[in-house]
């Protein structure tokens, strides 16, 4: 059986070829009956349309690559980014574009921009830490449309968390609880969230009159539940003879393995030391007890990157780079509580 080709949709539909063409491709000027005749005739002639003829000729894949790292911990199911995608996938798949997975892996031999050039991509979704910020500043710099939900570029838009806004608020919760002494347990500083976090924390101790104790902070090496069990031990090693009435992690992964930690030793979650996290991400809800945090709205920052590169890819000039902070909300569950003793 001979394949069918746009030139038999064409006789049957009796539209001419140009219009074929441009009902498939879902360009604008194509009128209903038209576009609802073709797929009908399509799908009674069992057409495929040839995706790569289709790029050469309209000068578009209809594919966006989701640039992304391992070194994150978790990679593609890291659980902050993978509601993001889902979020974000929704949004540009209305429109009848496809995900194109490109990790640091598959550009062992080349940078991401040769990479993305090479699947002739339409534009890009960047989940990159600034720790290889190099890798992809060709990307950035190119003329495939970018927008990062990770580090910030002056080059393209961000779409983050308000990570300041998100700190300030628990610590303000905790500080109404009668907290004083507060311990952190730092994210990495070798991107965004990790320092503008702990920038936060220094921030809002000194403008209400706290000392910042060293013995009170760590830095955890990553985010994952091991380096937090890591810095958990320091923690409790270094502020041994002056214990936290509250410990602040910049992850819930982190938060979690301090909780663990301090109850394998002996105390009790919240009553002697209250526990706090950041992120909202689903082991703060499987702790015991219940994991206080703060919610990333990760549904509206895969929203708003997937609409702000659709309208970059378009040719929208009025889409400026800025950084779009996304608010957060406080999520009070069981490992906070209130303190009379605030010495």
């Amino acid at each position: 059986m001979e394949k069918v080709t746009i030139y038999d949709i064409a006789k049957k539909t009796g539209f001419s070829v140009g219009t074929v063409s441009k009902a498939l491709n879902n360009y604008k000027g194509v009128s209903e009956k038209a576009r609802n005749a073709v797929q009908l005739a399509c799908a009674e002639m069992n057409f495929t349309p040839n995706s790569t003829a289709q790029t050469l000729a309209t000068k578009k894949s209809n594919l966006i690559g989701y640039v992304f790292s391992e070194t994150l911990g978790g990679g593609l199911l890291h659980p902050h980014f993978v509601q993001i995608l889902q979020s974000f996938k929704t949004e540009v798949e209305a429109s009848g574009y496809d995900l194109l997975l490109i990790n640091s892996k598959t550009t062992v031999d080349n940078g991401f921009y040769e990479h993305c050039l090479h699947r002739q991509i339409d534009g890009a979704l960047i989940a990159i830490p600034r720790t290889e910020a190099g890798r992809v500043e060709s990307l950035i710099n190119s003329s495939i449309p970018c927008v990062s939900i990770e580090d910030t570029y002056s080059e393209a838009p961000s779409v983050i968390s308000d990570n300041k806004g998100g700190t300030m608020q628990m610590l303000a919760h905790l500080y109404s609880l009668g907290h004083r002494k507060i311990a952190y347990i730092a994210a990495p500083q070798d991107g965004v969230p990790g320092w503008e976090r702990y920038e936060a924390y220094l921030q809002f101790m000194t403008e209400r009159g706290l000392p910042i104790n060293e013995n009170h902070i760590v830095f955890a090496t990553n985010y994952t539940r091991k380096a937090g069990y890591t810095a958990a031990e320091k923690l409790l090693g270094k502020c041994w003879e002056e214990l936290p009435t509250a410990v602040f992690s910049a992850y819930d992964e982190l938060s979690y393995a301090m909780q663990d930690t301090l109850e394998r030793r002996g105390y009790r979650v919240p009553d002697e030391i209250s526990v706090a996290g950041f992120d909202d991400i689903l082991i703060s809800q499987c702790a015991t007890p219940k994991l206080t945090t703060i919610a990333q709205n990760r549904d509206a920052i895969g929203k708003l990157a997937g609409q702000l590169l659709l309208r970059r890819m378009d040719g929208d000039t009025s889409v400026e780079n800025i950084i779009h902070r996304i608010p957060t909300s406080l999520v009070v569950r069981e490992s906070t509580r209130r303190i009379l003793d605030q010495n």
